[in-house]
């Protein structure tokens, strides 16, 4: 995907970067962590399938209604309205 990249920066964190812009932020904490999402003011289509990339291991999806961001949790359908450097509990499951 045109101007994106991922990596594991030296505090352990790993970054999903689009352009200059951290777009999605894994913090692994022991079985748990944290996901922070910011589209740095471009909700565009672009970024959005680049923050869903960087999601596919995750249940948590970016969605878009009638112009609006929300995030979907896909296992239990709950959706919350988007909000730049919102942070979202994970489990990974390995």
């Amino acid at each position: 995907m045109r101007g994106y990249t991922c990596f594991v920066d030296t505090d352990g964190k790993t970054k999903h970067v689009l352009y200059a812009t951290k777009i999605v932020e894994f913090n692994r904490l022991g079985p748990s962590g944290s996901i922070q999402l910011n589209n740095g003011g471009w909700q565009t289509m672009h970024t959005k399938k680049c923050m869903n990339h960087a999601l596919i291991s995750t249940p948590w999806r970016v969605i878009q209604k009638k112009g609006q961001w929300y995030v979907k949790h896909l296992e239990s359908d709950a959706v919350l309205g988007y909000v730049n450097n919102m942070i979202l509990q994970w489990h990974p499951k390995d």
